[in-house]
């Protein structure tokens, strides 16, 4: 990870189906203790697996200050199976 907001203390992330979403892939809150990668298994998600198709997936991710605020979002996106 990189261009992490000053004073983030928490992120806030979840993956989207962009072609099926009501489909919940899950997601969660992760702690920032500093560094520039988050710990395996760190949150729960269903992984993807579109049936027989490729589909188009979105993790939004947004970084949290030890108040509450919204400090800064970001998203990044990917089709999945990859051809």
């Amino acid at each position: 990870m990189s261009g992490i907001p000053e004073g983030t203390v928490r992120f806030s992330m979840y993956m989207v189906d962009l072609d099926a979403p009501g489909f919940n892939h899950g997601g969660g809150k992760v702690t920032y203790k500093g560094g520039d990668k988050i710990m395996l298994g760190a949150f729960k998600y269903k992984s993807p697996c579109p049936p027989g198709r490729v589909q188009r997936y979105q993790w939004r991710i947004s970084a949290v200050d030890k108040d509450g605020k919204t400090t800064g979002k970001t998203r990044t996106e990917q089709k999945y199976p990859v051809k």
